[in-house]
Protein backbone atom coordinates (compact mmCIF):
# COMPACT_ATOMS: atom_id res chain seq x y z
CA UNK A 1 0.00 0.00 0.00
CA UNK A 2 1.30 3.48 -0.85
CA UNK A 3 2.08 5.91 1.89
CA UNK A 4 4.09 8.94 2.75
CA UNK A 5 7.63 8.78 4.00
CA UNK A 6 6.37 8.94 7.58
CA UNK A 7 4.33 5.77 7.07
CA UNK A 8 0.96 7.50 6.95
CA UNK A 9 -1.55 6.26 4.40
CA UNK A 10 -1.99 8.34 1.27
CA UNK A 11 -5.22 10.31 1.06
CA UNK A 12 -7.07 10.88 -2.21
CA UNK A 13 -9.72 13.28 -3.48
CA UNK A 14 -11.37 14.21 -6.78
CA UNK A 15 -9.41 17.02 -8.45
CA UNK A 16 -12.24 19.08 -9.91
CA UNK A 17 -9.86 21.85 -10.98
CA UNK A 18 -7.78 19.75 -13.36
CA UNK A 19 -10.57 17.51 -14.69
CA UNK A 20 -10.57 19.48 -17.94
CA UNK A 21 -6.89 18.63 -18.39
CA UNK A 22 -7.94 14.96 -18.55
CA UNK A 23 -10.70 15.70 -21.06
CA UNK A 24 -13.41 15.37 -18.41
CA UNK A 25 -16.37 17.64 -17.86
CA UNK A 26 -16.57 17.25 -14.10
CA UNK A 27 -19.90 19.04 -13.54
CA UNK A 28 -21.94 16.62 -15.70
CA UNK A 29 -20.13 13.73 -14.02
CA UNK A 30 -21.25 15.01 -10.62
CA UNK A 31 -24.79 15.88 -11.71
CA UNK A 32 -25.28 12.42 -13.22
CA UNK A 33 -24.78 10.94 -9.73
CA UNK A 34 -27.71 12.94 -8.35
CA UNK A 35 -31.16 11.48 -8.00
CA UNK A 36 -33.67 11.85 -10.82
CA UNK A 37 -35.76 14.54 -9.11
CA UNK A 38 -32.73 16.65 -8.24
CA UNK A 39 -31.33 16.38 -11.78
CA UNK A 40 -34.65 17.50 -13.22
CA UNK A 41 -34.67 20.60 -11.03
CA UNK A 42 -31.32 21.81 -12.37
CA UNK A 43 -31.26 23.52 -15.74
CA UNK A 44 -28.14 23.69 -17.88
CA UNK A 45 -27.77 27.39 -17.01
CA UNK A 46 -27.97 26.71 -13.28
CA UNK A 47 -25.39 23.94 -13.56
CA UNK A 48 -23.09 26.20 -15.57
CA UNK A 49 -23.33 28.92 -12.93
CA UNK A 50 -22.74 26.54 -10.02
CA UNK A 51 -19.29 25.72 -8.74
CA UNK A 52 -18.30 22.02 -8.89
CA UNK A 53 -17.83 22.05 -5.11
CA UNK A 54 -21.42 23.25 -4.67
CA UNK A 55 -22.64 20.39 -6.84
CA UNK A 56 -20.62 17.95 -4.73
CA UNK A 57 -22.29 19.38 -1.61
CA UNK A 58 -25.69 18.77 -3.20
CA UNK A 59 -24.77 15.15 -3.87
CA UNK A 60 -23.41 14.70 -0.35
CA UNK A 61 -26.42 16.23 1.38
CA UNK A 62 -29.21 14.82 -0.77
CA UNK A 63 -28.31 12.03 -3.17
CA UNK A 64 -25.86 10.09 -0.99
CA UNK A 65 -28.64 9.12 1.41
CA UNK A 66 -30.72 7.62 -1.41
CA UNK A 67 -30.72 3.83 -1.18
CA UNK A 68 -29.92 3.61 -4.92
CA UNK A 69 -26.82 5.81 -4.66
CA UNK A 70 -24.37 2.99 -3.93
CA UNK A 71 -25.84 -0.31 -5.04
CA UNK A 72 -23.83 -3.52 -4.53
CA UNK A 73 -23.54 -4.15 -8.27
CA UNK A 74 -22.06 -0.71 -8.97
CA UNK A 75 -18.61 -1.02 -10.58
CA UNK A 76 -15.92 -0.68 -7.94
CA UNK A 77 -14.16 2.39 -9.39
CA UNK A 78 -17.53 4.12 -9.76
CA UNK A 79 -18.32 3.19 -6.16
CA UNK A 80 -15.08 4.79 -4.97
CA UNK A 81 -16.00 7.96 -6.89
CA UNK A 82 -19.42 8.00 -5.22
CA UNK A 83 -17.93 7.46 -1.75
CA UNK A 84 -15.65 10.47 -2.28
CA UNK A 85 -18.62 12.55 -3.46
CA UNK A 86 -20.69 11.47 -0.46
CA UNK A 87 -17.81 12.53 1.80
CA UNK A 88 -17.95 16.04 0.28
CA UNK A 89 -14.70 15.29 -1.57
CA UNK A 90 -12.68 15.51 1.61
CA UNK A 91 -9.44 13.52 1.27
CA UNK A 92 -9.80 9.88 2.29
CA UNK A 93 -7.45 6.94 2.60
CA UNK A 94 -8.03 3.62 0.89
CA UNK A 95 -8.75 2.14 4.33
CA UNK A 96 -11.56 4.64 4.94
CA UNK A 97 -13.13 4.03 1.53
CA UNK A 98 -12.79 0.27 2.00
CA UNK A 99 -14.51 0.42 5.40
CA UNK A 100 -17.46 2.38 3.98
CA UNK A 101 -17.93 -0.08 1.12
CA UNK A 102 -17.64 -3.08 3.43
CA UNK A 103 -20.23 -1.61 5.79
CA UNK A 104 -22.57 -0.69 2.96
CA UNK A 105 -22.30 -4.03 1.17
CA UNK A 106 -21.88 -6.40 4.13
CA UNK A 107 -25.12 -8.25 3.41
CA UNK A 108 -24.85 -8.08 -0.37
CA UNK A 109 -25.40 -11.22 -2.45
CA UNK A 110 -22.53 -9.96 -4.66
CA UNK A 111 -19.25 -10.70 -2.87
CA UNK A 112 -16.60 -8.12 -3.82
CA UNK A 113 -12.99 -7.56 -2.89
CA UNK A 114 -13.11 -4.13 -1.28
CA UNK A 115 -9.84 -4.51 0.59
CA UNK A 116 -7.72 -1.40 1.16
CA UNK A 117 -5.11 -2.78 -1.28
CA UNK A 118 -7.65 -3.04 -4.11
CA UNK A 119 -9.08 0.40 -3.33
CA UNK A 120 -5.55 1.86 -3.23
CA UNK A 121 -4.85 0.52 -6.74
CA UNK A 122 -8.10 2.00 -8.03
CA UNK A 123 -7.40 5.38 -6.44
CA UNK A 124 -3.81 5.46 -7.65
CA UNK A 125 -4.83 4.51 -11.19
CA UNK A 126 -8.08 6.46 -11.50
CA UNK A 127 -6.65 9.84 -12.43
CA UNK A 128 -7.76 9.88 -16.05
CA UNK A 129 -11.29 8.59 -15.66
CA UNK A 130 -12.41 9.89 -12.29
CA UNK A 131 -9.75 12.53 -11.58
CA UNK A 132 -8.54 10.89 -8.35
CA UNK A 133 -5.36 12.52 -7.07
CA UNK A 134 -3.25 11.95 -4.01
CA UNK A 135 -2.89 14.69 -1.44
CA UNK A 136 0.73 15.81 -1.72
CA UNK A 137 2.79 15.06 1.38
CA UNK A 138 3.51 18.10 3.51
CA UNK A 139 6.84 19.77 2.87
CA UNK A 140 9.26 19.26 5.75
CA UNK A 141 9.58 22.26 8.02
CA UNK A 142 12.95 23.98 8.40
CA UNK A 143 13.26 22.48 11.88
CA UNK A 144 12.72 18.93 10.57
CA UNK A 145 15.24 19.49 7.77
CA UNK A 146 17.85 20.81 10.21
CA UNK A 147 17.25 17.89 12.60
CA UNK A 148 17.68 15.36 9.75
CA UNK A 149 20.84 17.13 8.57
CA UNK A 150 22.30 17.05 12.08
CA UNK A 151 21.47 13.35 12.42
CA UNK A 152 23.19 12.55 9.11
CA UNK A 153 26.24 14.59 10.15
CA UNK A 154 26.43 12.73 13.48
CA UNK A 155 26.10 9.38 11.69
CA UNK A 156 28.98 10.28 9.38
CA UNK A 157 31.14 11.29 12.37
CA UNK A 158 30.38 7.99 14.16
CA UNK A 159 31.15 5.94 11.03
CA UNK A 160 34.43 7.88 10.61
CA UNK A 161 35.41 7.23 14.23
CA UNK A 162 34.64 3.51 13.86
CA UNK A 163 36.83 3.23 10.78
CA UNK A 164 39.87 4.64 12.65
Amino acid sequence: MAGTSEGQATEYYIDVDSAGDHGRAIKPMIVSRMGYVMRQSLTADVIEDMDADDLIQQVAYHAAEDRDFLLPDTPLKESVFRVLLANENKPMTSEEVSKILEDKWSLSPYPRDTSPEVIERLLAGGGDTYCFVAVPPPAPSEEETETKSEAVAEEIEVEGALEE
